[in-house]
């Protein structure tokens, strides 16, 4: 088996917003990545300047960039190429072939606006047969939609693969694609062929009656129109979608016929497109790789912000002994709907985050182990739990973030009470050994609300090793009555680089379990006072 890699290829915009959604998607797409997989290869191929902040947060993440010239010094020696620099989704089908090594056999390449949700090896144990691998077409005879020949005619498709004398290709999305050996080979070839094919398609556009929504567009063909004599010689191609942003695909997919190559579809289970992506809650998704597209971008920030509801159920403790609860924290929306805890993806962005990454590696050579082999101090908080890891104070990153009105108002906002930080600054937690691990607590008095997000692991997502274990129903129970019986009503969560726990912890008894040989499990805790006058 020859060498397998993940691929992205990214145009560097001139817009800075634009830019800075795209440097976004790709690491959190990367992220997610590697929550599931940390060994497989993963190469940016990034056309333009490289910022350096950013290449540095791909290395934290395990990601080669390979820089690359500029989109227009891709397409200068094409005709029209100028023209085709307005439509900037082609250079992928040339930088691709920058990221395969001598003895790759499969590339996953990968538009930024996806999501990981599996270990990403599956796809490449599962599609290895066909040329190529990738999801119907959203509206095509085998997409996820009913078909709708208003919007992509397959026989007008047909038709036009029929006057190049190819293959007919069923329609399939170029956003996630599994490229095997034979495809990979052919990719330079292909490359020019599709810039060729979508220059004809553009000028069929431009000839046509058919109506143009798209701004871009509907000015690129004015420009065409007004070029038509310098232009005369492309013979141009009816484009079979009135979607005019997925020209590129129907040049791929008739120069795939035209090289003979074969595809495959990944089923529904593997992959999902677009709304797909958001038909379940996230912690309910057992799907491999998600393709969002970029107009939902909010939708899918929304969505990577869900986070699992526990039901409030009775305790298992045959005691009615109760410690005292705040009756402003027990009507938070955070306990009343949520148990006393949530989840978040992405609650710290990908830059802040991997700046916060180094400043706990830096500060690790700072840092004291805490042992203590029996717990004392009570059956709530300020007491000592049993515990074996490395500690320190925080750095200026995380003291950034700590005292950030943001993180205050989002988690004001959570658990409609007043929240201040505790201190100035907050701490990383290094469990680095095997077995090291927190007992059962509460978290000391100063620390009502605490915010726990997971710098570093490298053990298995599915393994419970280096967990928390939440017992959240039982608020306000002593510690003492929660023992082995209770054990079913624990919640195990396993957090991953990137994650975030909120948790109301000075009421909702925790522990972390321990962590196996060559985890290296690093976490952020900052504590927050919440509900005070």
């Amino acid at each position: 088996m020859g060498a397998r890699t993940v691929c992205y290829s990214v145009s560097e915009p001139n817009d800075s917003h634009r830019r800075a959604l795209l440097r976004w998607q790709v690491l959190t797409s990367i992220q997610s990545l590697r929550r599931f997989n940390q060994s497989i290869q993963v190469k940016v191929c990034w056309l333009g300047a490289v910022d350096v902040n950013f290449e540095l947060n791909l290395r934290q993440l395990g990601a080669q960039i390979i820089a690359c010239e500029r989109y227009d010094e891709i397409l200068v020696d094409f005709p029209g190429g100028d023209l085709l620099n307005q439509y900037p989704v082609l250079h992928k089908y040339f930088t691709v072939a920058r990221a395969a090594d001598p003895d790759c056999s499969q590339i996953l390449l990968v538009d930024c606006d996806t999501v990981f949700l599996s270990d990403v090896g599956q796809l490449f144990d599962k599609y290895n047969e066909k040329d190529v691998v990738a999801s119907p077409e959203v509206g095509s005879r085998r997409g996820p939609v009913p078909y709708d020949p208003t919007y992509l005619d397959e026989d007008k498709l047909s038709a036009a693969a029929a006057t190049l004398g190819a293959q007919f290709i069923p329609p399939f999305n170029s956003g996630v694609m599994l490229l095997n050996r034979r495809s990979i080979g052919a990719m330079r070839q292909l490359g020019e062929e599709v810039v060729k094919l979508t220059l004809r398609l553009m000028v069929g556009i431009a000839l046509s009656e058919a109506e143009v929504l798209q701004q871009p567009l509907a000015a690129l063909r004015v420009r065409l129109a007004s070029r038509s004599a310098e232009l005369q010689e492309v013979k141009p191609l009816p484009h079979p979608s009135s979607n005019h942003w997925i020209i590129e695909e129907v040049a791929l997919w008739l120069a795939f016929g035209m090289q003979g190559l074969s595809v495959g579809d990944f089923t529904t289970s593997d992959a999902v497109l677009g709304g797909g992506v958001f038909a379940k809650p996230r912690m309910e998704s057992d799907w491999i790789v998600g393709h969002y597209f970029s107009a939902n971008t909010e939708s899918f920030k929304r969505w990577l912000l869900d986070h699992a509801v526990i039901p409030f159920e009775h305790s298992c403790s045959k005691h009615t002994e109760r410690l005292p609860v705040d009756p402003a924290l027990r009507a938070s929306p955070l306990i009343a709907e949520h148990s006393g805890y949530a989840v978040y993806e992405g609650l710290i962005d990908s830059v802040a985050f991997g700046k916060l990454a180094v400043e706990a590696r830096d500060q690790f050579w700072e840092a004291s182990e805490q042992f203590l082999r029996t717990g004392k101090g009570g059956d709530g908080r300020g007491g000592h739990p049993p515990r074996r890891m490395v500690h320190s104070g925080g750095g200026p990153t995380q003291k950034k973030i700590y005292q950030s009105a943001s993180m205050r108002h989002f988690l004001e906002d959570l658990c409609r009470v007043q929240v201040c930080p505790t201190g100035q600054r907050g701490s990383f937690n290094y469990y680095t050994r095997a077995g090291d691990f927190i007992g059962l607590h509460l978290d000391v008095l100063q620390c009502d609300l605490v915010v726990v997000t997971v710098l570093q692991d490298f053990s298995d997502p599915h393994s419970a090793a280096g967990a928390f274990r939440l017992f959240p129903n039982h608020l306000g129970v002593p510690l003492r009555e929660i023992g082995s019986e209770c054990d079913r009503a624990a919640v195990t969560l396993k957090l991953m680089p990137g994650q975030s726990l909120v948790m109301f912890g000075g009421l909702v008894p925790h522990q972390v379990l321990p962590v196996q040989a060559g985890q290296a499990r690093v976490i952020s805790a900052l504590c927050y006072r919440a509900g005070y006058s």
